[in-house]
């Protein structure tokens, strides 16, 4: 079996994670794949013993001029612009064949020859040189020029249906036709279900790049508003597409919701990078505009979902993470400083005990306590018995792990509020999003239950040699972390309820 993988540089994070897993399958297959990109593209998958990587030199002048061949055909070119193009286009076989055609479609010699000296030379960079080329050829279609903008402002593939819904032009077939005889589209599908590609992204942007800015933007504006008005199965499945429109049209506000949106359903689709992207887009977004009620909460809303992406995509004790982490609970705060508190009133906690985690596993001791004592005041302050019993495991923990006897014990006096909330309830007391609970699972649920049958715990020194039992409560917390895990329990709301 031969597989034919091109232009990887292009392809989105998660499909490049599942090709990844493909590369590392195939060694014990009868599989040949070939993978084709960029110089500056970093395969993750070059050093395995099974993959070897290539270096394909740009064509020698013979190649070029054999290439030429092929795209002149039986057309007549003179000797002297043959030769320019072989120098000009530096060995590049896109470049080769682009600049081919640019000439061929010159009305004169003389305004072939401007098309090739018009290009700069190889020794300047030949995005540059093949951008003019891409311009001359644009400039000469007349009315296809603009289809092509217009093309080129929905996508590097768009629909026909879409295209004829933003277009007035009656003339819109005969202009894409012109544009497939110039070969800088490609059609695929039948009617009604026709599909147009760009031969290459830098086709796209070259036509994309004709347009000035305000033009730009209300088309943009009027693609968002065919989109959601004549075609609601693409807004609601790509609001990823929609957002992007609506930010190129400047409609901030829309294009803000829409990316967090899209962040959302990339969540759902374990496409974690693209989520981390989009509501970090969203978030930028939100930050340029005035701030109103709801703004304010949807910014807190997407900030808090923001962390859950980036401990599974990061790592706990990334920066990304804590910078995220420490921004969500100055956002509440701050909020709440305005008058509007959360409407989940768990929510603060939830982000406390995610920072509490990210230094954890950082091994940020003074922090940790830190975190911890702003997690039982608050607690305290509100009367609420989990986030209490959560808040004193979270304080003791690193107590009993630097062996603190002292510290440790400060907490008991709070541990009778606890008595009231039963051990069927305990376990996984914060809410899912914050992945290593599993470990005050065991701790919490350890704890109600001892609690709530009034049992304590004693240590005897055995390097004394004594029979004194000493309670500590870094050592009743050091012996409750190993036991079997307990049930997924309820979330924190339901302990809540029945330990008030």
């Amino acid at each position: 079996m031969h597989i034919l993988f091109e232009d990887a540089h292009w392809t989105d994070p998660t499909s490049l994670e599942l090709f990844g897993r493909v590369v590392a399958r195939i060694m014990s297959l009868r599989v040949l794949l070939i993978v084709t990109f960029r110089p500056e593209f970093d395969p993750p998958w070059v050093g395995q013993p099974h993959v070897m990587a290539m270096t394909i030199n740009r064509l020698t002048q013979r190649d070029v001029g054999v290439m030429i061949d092929g795209v002149v055909g039986n057309k007549l070119l003179p000797a002297n612009i043959r030769q320019d193009i072989i120098e000009r286009t530096d060995g590049i076989p896109l470049f080769v064949e682009e600049m081919t055609n640019a000439v061929l479609e010159a009305e004169s010699e003389g305004a072939a020859q401007r098309t090739v000296t018009g290009v700069p030379s190889p020794a300047l960079a030949v995005p540059a040189s093949l951008h003019a080329s891409l311009m001359a050829r644009l400039d000469r279609l007349g009315p296809a020029k603009e289809v092509a903008q217009i093309g080129a402002s929905i996508g590097r593939e768009f629909s026909h249906a879409v295209l004829a819904s933003v277009m007035s032009e009656p003339e819109v077939k005969l202009s894409l036709d012109r544009l497939i005889q110039t070969g800088l589209l490609f059609r695929q599908g039948v009617p009604p279900h026709v599909t147009y590609l760009f031969k290459h992204a830098l086709v796209q942007d070259a036509a994309y790049g004709t347009l000035l800015r305000e033009p730009r933007r209300a088309l943009h504006a009027r693609i968002a508003e065919t989109l959601e008005n004549h075609f609601p199965e693409i807004a609601e499945g790509r609001p990823e597409l929609l957002a992007r429109h609506c930010t190129e049209a400047g409609l901030i506000e829309k294009a803000a919701g829409l990316w967090g949106k899209a962040g959302q359903r990339s969540l759902a689709r374990s496409a974690l990078v693209e989520a981390v992207e989009q509501l970090t887009r969203a978030l930028d977004q939100i930050a340029a505009l005035p701030k109103t009620t709801a703004l304010r909460r949807e910014q807190i809303k997407l900030q808090v979902s923001l962390i859950t992406h980036l401990i599974h995509v990061k790592g706990y004790a990334a920066l990304e993470t804590k910078a995220a982490e420490e921004q969500a609970p100055l956002l509440i705060e701050q909020a709440e400083a305005l008058g509007e508190p959360a409407q989940d009133p768990l929510l603060l906690f939830s982000v406390l005990y995610g920072l509490w985690v990210a230094n954890v596993f950082a091994f940020n001791g003074d922090v940790i306590h830190e975190i911890a004592g702003r997690f039982l005041a608050l607690a305290e302050q509100q009367g609420a018995t989990a986030p209490l019993m959560i808040g004193i495991a979270s304080w003791a923990l690193p107590w009993c792990g630097q062996g603190h006897r002292g510290g440790a014990s400060a907490p008991r006096p709070r541990t009778r509020a606890l008595r009231s909330c039963p051990a069927s309830v305990a376990g996984n007391a914060i809410r899912p999003g914050y992945g290593c609970a599993s470990i005050m699972e065991s701790i919490v649920g350890s704890m109600v239950t001892r609690l709530s049958r009034r049992r304590t715990c004693g240590y005897r020194s055995r390097a004394q040699g004594g029979t004194r039992d000493r309670s500590r409560g870094h050592f009743d917390v050091c012996a409750i972390i190993y036991p079997s895990w307990p049930s997924p329990a309820r979330r924190l709301r339901d302990c809540q309820g029945a330990g008030r």
